[in-house]
């Protein structure tokens, strides 16, 4: 599948719920290199991707989260400026192996080194956001529907109404509420799941999200949230959400175990008051380690 196609994509994510769910059960969860967890859905569901997306064509690419260090380097490179498929299969595997509810799947379409297309499904919510050109649209049927219901419950969307005060929530993450400070007056929230804070954010539930994610975690919201007026502002003062692949904003050292990261927390949301006001509050995860020393 060498281009983005919506209605297949909503196909693909009733499929991939289905299996995880069914797995889901009983989930066998392992810790990886890196202390996170994985579980057989996440690689059972990462298999499927890989099949239905790229099968039979070596001119397209899978960029996985249970995969990516199985390829080498020259074909790392080859995926960062070709046709791609990022995904993540189980966003919020944590969540997921413990029997919780918020846990997602993520898709994206990347060509010529740009994120260009991509959605978000949440299987035992009903809920998935995807992009469609210029456009993000998105739908939340009860229980675990099917592609049809999931399709016909598409609506467009527009841009939240957020008024920044200290009632408005922050969303932190792992990074922030382990190592960092957050000093600020808000309300705040830690989902685990990369995927459905996203979707949140564009509802308008929060008026930020801070991320330290992987490039899988984000792309296949990111073209929603940039259809949608929303940035993303990196410690460097990039905008994660031009959806631009390269080393301002993620760690491309295939040596690294870093690699894919985003470099350094980044602050979604709307417009710029908002991310100062945020930032302001905020005791970063590297400096917060010399306030316990």
């Amino acid at each position: 599948m060498d281009s983005w196609n919506a209605g297949r994509v909503i196909e693909l994510f009733a499929a991939c719920g289905e299996l995880a769910l069914s797995i889901k059960k009983r989930p066998n969860t392992m810790l990886k290199s890196d202390r996170t967890l994985v579980t057989d859905a996440d690689h059972a569901v990462e298999r499927f991707l890989s099949d239905a997306l790229c099968s039979g064509d070596e001119n397209v690419h899978l960029l996985g989260e249970e995969t990516h260090r199985n390829r080498t380097e020259s074909g790392l490179a080859a995926a960062l400026t070709g046709k791609t498929w990022i995904v993540d299969p189980i966003d919020g595997t944590a969540n997921f192996a413990h029997g919780r509810t918020l846990w997602g799947i993520s898709i994206a379409f990347a060509e010529g080194g740009m994120i260009r297309e991509g959605g978000v499904y949440m299987p035992e919510l009903g809920e998935l956001m995807i992009s469609s050109g210029a456009e993000a649209y998105y739908a939340s049927v009860s229980g675990a529907p099917d592609a049809a219901a999931l399709a016909s419950a598409m609506r467009e969307m527009t841009p939240p109404q957020i008024r920044f005060d200290d009632s408005a929530s922050v969303n932190l993450s792992q990074a922030m509420t382990k190592r960092g400070v957050f000093r600020g007056p808000n309300p705040v929230i830690a989902t685990g799941t990369c995927a459905y804070s996203c979707v949140e954010l564009a509802l308008g539930k929060d008026a930020a999200y801070i991320t330290g994610c992987k490039i899988w975690d984000i792309a296949g919201a990111l073209p929603s949230l940039r259809a949608l007026g929303f940035h993303g502002r990196t410690p460097a003062g990039d905008d994660l959400l031009t959806g631009e692949i390269s080393g301002r904003l993620y760690d491309l050292d295939f040596h690294s175990p870093r690699l894919f990261s985003i470099r350094g927390q980044t602050i979604l949301a709307l417009n710029e008051s908002i991310m100062d006001a945020v930032a302001v509050s905020c005791v970063w995860p590297e400096s917060a380690k010399k306030l316990s020393s």
